[in-house]
């Protein structure tokens, strides 16, 4: 019962030291309870508490260690604090290895740069290497490719007799057919026929038909304005390559072999 009046009478203190309601609060019912805390036995190590001033008697009210400990009321409020001092500390320690790190690798003479050059530079070499790669495996492809023909070269022993006008009827029946690899196949063959045929450009079935741009490359006087790279390059794409074909690109090699039918005409005259 003691007990309950002393923190009654704290309560009542705190509230009256700091609101600013203390008229609700007649002064002689102050004075009497000031008078009974007085009377109270208080134990040993209690100072004497001064009647004008509550708010220092509930204070040292409050610090007295035997209501100390059950008057305290903060342990289950301690834990928001704690969690975000945690994460305070988290954070800072976090920071503080970032700071670490950088400071462990040392920049001098702006090495980070010359690390990101060399990065790019491996980056590229890397690429080129790949470019390399993937040339090599298309040229193998090719060689493999142009098996197809057979070992005897770009035609066989029975193509090979085959002039260069019996060539264009060829392509003409392919390409009727839908067949248009095969149509610029014989097309390509008829100018390298039509060239043997005027002894511009012998014609060797047993060579690619880079051998025979190569030799072509190397006369003295070409038939006209005939070039014969894009023809090889085009049926190269279109017999090795695979590359799909229609009929626009049959009637190209038509007028190429037209261009070429005029420049030998131009030669002989």
């Amino acid at each position: 019962m003691r007990k309950f009046l002393i923190l009654l009478t704290v309560l009542f203190c705190v509230s009256l030291g700091f609101s600013q309601k203390s008229d609700s609060v007649s002064s002689s019912d102050l004075k009497k309870l000031q008078q009974e805390i007085l009377n109270t036995n208080v134990p040993t190590g209690t100072s004497n508490i001064p009647v004008s001033e509550p708010a220092t008697q509930a204070k040292e009210i409050l610090s007295n260690p035997l209501y100390r400990e059950s008057l305290d009321t903060t342990k289950g409020e301690s834990w928001l604090g704690k969690a975000l001092e945690n994460l305070f500390e988290k954070i800072g320690d976090w920071f503080s290895n970032m700071f670490k790190s950088k400071e462990s690798s040392p920049s001098i003479g702006g090495l980070g740069a010359g690390e990101f050059i060399i990065q790019g530079i491996i980056v590229i070499l890397i690429a080129i290497l790949i470019g390399f790669l993937i040339f090599m495996i298309a040229q193998i492809r090719l060689k493999k490719k142009s098996s197809i023909v057979g070992e005897e070269g770009l035609v066989s022993d029975e193509e090979a007799k085959r002039s260069a006008d019996q060539w264009i009827r060829e392509a003409d029946r392919l390409a009727a057919d839908g067949l248009f690899r095969e149509a610029i196949r014989c097309l390509y063959l008829a100018c390298l026929i039509r060239m043997d045929e005027q002894r511009v450009l012998r014609f060797e079935r047993h060579e690619t038909n880079w051998e025979h741009l190569l030799r072509f490359r190397d006369l003295p006087t070409k038939p006209g304005g005939f070039d014969l790279l894009p023809a090889t390059q085009k049926f190269d794409l279109a017999w090795y390559g695979l590359v799909p074909q229609a009929q626009s690109d049959v009637d190209w090699f038509k007028e190429e072999y037209q261009q070429l039918l005029n420049g030998l005409r131009q030669a002989r005259t």
